[in-house]
C-alpha cells in the first residue's frame, strides 16, 4: 500500500524546507505527547544519517520505531527510513517551487510489513483506503495551513 498527497503552500521552498526539518519542535510535540525521543547520531548540522529512537503508547501497545533521514537534497527532497518491529516505511517528502512564494509539497509514503499481523494490518488498510487517505490529506492540509500561517506572521513581522 502507498499514500501519496500533494499541497501548494504560499510559502517559498527555503521556509518550508526550514519548516520541515526543525527537528526540536517534531521532538517537542512528540514529548508533549508522551513519547520519549533519542536522537540516535552525534551529527550537528542537518544531514543524511540523522537518526532517533521514538518510544511510546499508542493504540493502547508500547511502540518502538527507528527513524533516519536517508538522503536529503537542500530545499528539494527529504527522504525517511522508519523501522520498527511490524512494519517499515519509506517517507519521500519532495519540494518542487513553483514560483518564489509558492511551493508543492508531495509526500509519499510506502510502509511494508515486517510480521504476519502487519500484513494484515495493511491488507485491511487496504481495504479502508479511501478513509485512510481522506484523514492523511486532512492532516497533512492543517499541517500545512499551520506552516503558512507561521510564514505570513514572521513575515509581516
Amino acid at each position: 500500500m502507498q499514500l501519496g498527497a500533494k499541497q501548494d503552500l504560499n510559502v517559498p521552498a527555503d521556509f518550508l524546507f526550514s519548516e520541515l526539518t526543525d527537528y526540536p519542535a517534531f521532538e517537542a510535540l512528540l514529548l508533549a505527547a508522551g513519547a520519549h525521543v533519542e536522537r540516535l547520531d552525534g551529527l550537528e548540522d542537518l544531514a543524511a544519517g540523522m537518526s532517533w529512537l521514538i518510544e511510546g503508547h499508542f493504540r493502547g501497545k508500547h511502540r518502538k520505531v527507528n527513524i533516519d533521514l536517508s538522503d536529503m537534497h537542500m530545499n528539494e527532497t527529504l527522504i525517511y527510513r522508519s523501522n520498527s518491529k511490524d512494519m517499515s516505511a519509506e517517507i519521500t517528502l519532495e519540494l518542487i517551487e513553483l514560483s518564489k512564494e509558492q511551493t508543492r509539497l508531495a509526500v509519499d509514503v510506502r510502509p511494508t510489513a515486517n510480521t504476519i499481523s502487519a500484513r494484515l494490518i495493511l491488507q485491511s488498510a487496504k481495504l479502508a483506503r479511501k478513509s485512510i487517505e481522506r484523514r492523511f490529506n486532512g492532516r497533512l492540509d492543517d499541517f500545512c495551513t499551520r506552516i503558512e500561517d507561521k510564514y505570513h506572521e514572521h513575515s509581516a513581522g
